[in-house]
C-alpha cells in the first residue's frame, strides 16, 4: 500500500493549488494568497461498493478480494475547478498515468465535479484509476480510486454507481 501514499503525496505535492485574492482594505492593492489545506475527509461522504471496508492504512476504503483501494481527501479553500485547471496530458504523462477519459459529474445529492480515468502500470500489473475532484466554492473532495484492469468488467459500473452517492452532508446517507 506505500505505493498509494507515495502516489497521493507526488499529486499533492504537484497541483498548484494556490489561490490569489486581491485585498481591497487599504489603498495599497496588495495581493494576498489563499493557502489550500488537506483535511482528512468524513469516510461518509460516499457509500463505496459492497466489498469495500474502511482501513487503517489510509482514509479511505479496501476491497482486499480483488485488491482496489478508495483514498479519500478533502481540500480546504479550492474548487474542483482549481484543483483540475492543470490535469493535462503533461501532467499525466509526467506521473505515469495513460489518459482514458475525461467527464463531468453531478452526484445525487447535487455533488458537481470532474472524473478522470487513466491507467498505469506497476510492477507489471494494469491498473485502472479514477481520479475524482468534486465539491463547491470551498471544498474540494479528492478521491484516488484504484483498481487491478483484470477485474474492470465487475468493478468499473460499481465504482461509477458509487459515485453517485458523493455528498459534502454525510448526514444526507441517513435520511
Amino acid at each position: 500500500m506505500n505505493y498509494f501514499f507515495h502516489v497521493l503525496i507526488l499529486l499533492v505535492l504537484s497541483l498548484p493549488l494556490g489561490v490569489i485574492a486581491q485585498n481591497n482594505s487599504n489603498s495599497n492593492d496588495t495581493l494576498q494568497y489563499v493557502v489550500p489545506t488537506e483535511i482528512k475527509a468524513d469516510l461518509n461522504i460516499l457509500v463505496p461498493p459492497k466489498c469495500f471496508e474502511p482501513t487503517s492504512d489510509f482514509n479511505g476504503y479496501l476491497c482486499i478480494s480483488n485488491g482496489s483501494a478508495i483514498m479519500i481527501q478533502m481540500i480546504d479553500n479550492i474548487s474542483y475547478l482549481q484543483a483540475t485547471r492543470d490535469m493535462n496530458d503533461s501532467f499525466f504523462k509526467q506521473n505515469g498515468f495513460q489518459f482514458i477519459s475525461v467527464f463531468d459529474l453531478k452526484s445525487d445529492y447535487g455533488v458537481k465535479g470532474k472524473v478522470y480515468k487513466l491507467t498505469y502500470n506497476h510492477k507489471n500489473q494494469d491498473y485502472v484509476r479514477y481520479m475524482v475532484f468534486a465539491g463547491d466554492l470551498q471544498k474540494t473532495i479528492w478521491l484516488n480510486i484504484t483498481y487491478p484492469k483484470i477485474v474492470e468488467e465487475l468493478m468499473e459500473l460499481e465504482i461509477l454507481s458509487c459515485l453517485q452517492s458523493l455528498t459534502l452532508n454525510p448526514a444526507d446517507h441517513e435520511k
